[in-house]
């Protein structure tokens, strides 16, 4: 198994194997406190405390390094406005600045020659569950997928909050052409109208993502208007080589037709930390009437799951005041359409009281010409 692929660069993990396993507990906690965390608010990171320990106790005849670390960490907590308290409480971005200290502190102690200590035993150090970095996976399929002068058909599934539209962007990010630029969010729609549009002028090559397509385009009863639109459209693009990527929580929400026309899934689970995902391949059962997912297989090895680490922060913080603005607009909508439909059952109401008073009243009945008269 390919252990390199974190989201951090592993290459330069210490060598010592209890210093090496939490290595790799501070990223885990690094991934997890930048996905629940924003710009502004803190995260707690007492993994990175421990392994600043570790490191200390191996500069022990290092004075020069471990000055030059304490010095680089007084100026940073300067920086943050906290010049004397060594603390573990930070924001994403001076998180960031602390464990790129902490890792140059490690690699100028030798901490990761390889040359001097024997390399430590896989069964011993693996301690997450992911088998590979899911963009790499997404990108050897889509670069096979260019030679044959096809589409890429991307489903993310799973619950809210597992990371399913951090994991679309950063398959986009990866896969941009153009690294200067990155991905361009204009390319990421929620709506079959905005989708056939941004497919119709996208470059070859490129990938389009449509977030939330299970509320857009998803039934579970019958197959809607919405739902036909999307499967059409999908089939009549397949040879545009593009990637399309969908993300919604249930693959059910999709009509069957669509699902087949799905290449990849990768569906996430409670079991499953944030941005960890198991890649399936939908097929259609031996009697043609559901689908079943295969587990996706890399020669003989079954993936059992891969990992997509977060986008860059400022393509999140892009996202975030995107999304926004959507989440804003369907309230909007919502609520103009409560509006509409209360005024309409209003009318209906005062309709169908009229249409009472006058029901069973004939106007030609004595009772009547004698009650109209004295009136």
């Amino acid at each position: 198994m390919d252990i390199s692929s974190n989201e951090a660069d592993l290459h330069r993990i210490p060598i010592n194997s209890v210093i090496f396993q939490q290595y790799i507990k501070m990223n885990e906690e690094f991934s997890y406190e930048l996905r629940i965390n924003g710009s502004f608010t803190k995260g707690q990171f007492p993994e990175m405390a421990i392994f600043e320990q570790m490191a200390r106790a191996q500069s022990r005849g290092f004075k020069d390094i471990l000055n030059t670390y304490d010095s680089n960490v007084k100026n940073l907590n300067f920086n943050y406005g906290d010049p004397y308290l060594n603390h573990w409480e930070m924001n994403t971005e001076e998180a960031k600045q602390r464990k790129e200290l902490l890792e140059n502190l490690a690699y100028d102690l030798g901490l990761t020659r390889t040359d001097e200590r024997p390399e430590p035993i896989k069964r011993e150090v693996y301690s997450f569950t992911y088998d590979y970095d899911g963009r790499q996976l997404v990108y050897d399929l889509f670069r096979r997928r260019l030679r044959e002068n096809r589409n890429l058909v991307i489903l993310f599934s799973g619950k809210v909050g597992g990371g399913k539209s951090y994991g679309s962007l950063s398959v986009a990010d990866y896969l941009t052409p153009d690294m200067q630029t990155g991905y361009d969010l204009a390319s990421m729609v929620y709506s079959i109208e905005d989708f056939i549009e941004a497919v119709k002028t996208l470059p070859a090559g490129h990938t389009v993502i449509m977030d939330e397509a299970g509320i857009t385009s998803g039934n579970r009863d019958s197959m809607t208007k919405e739902s036909k639109a999307l499967g059409k459209v999908i089939q009549s693009i397949r040879y545009l080589q593009h990637c399309s990527i969908f993300s919604l929580p249930n693959i059910n929400f999709l009509d069957k037709s669509i699902r087949l026309m799905i290449d990849i899934i990768f569906d996430h689970t409670e079991d499953q930390r944030q941005g960890e995902f198991s890649p399936y391949i939908p097929v259609l059962t031996d009697d043609g009437k559901d689908i079943q997912l295969i587990p996706f297989t890399k020669g003989k090895t079954i993936i059992r799951s891969v990992y997509f680490p977060l986008p860059r922060p400022s393509l999140i913080e892009d996202y975030e005041r995107k999304r926004r603005i959507h989440n804003m607009r369907q309230l909007d909508d919502l609520q103009n359409t409560l509006i509409k439909k209360d005024k309409h059952t209003s009318t209906e109401e005062s309709t169908e009281d009229r249409t009472d008073d006058r029901r069973g009243k004939n106007p030609n009945s004595l009772r009547n010409l004698v009650q109209n008269k004295g009136v």
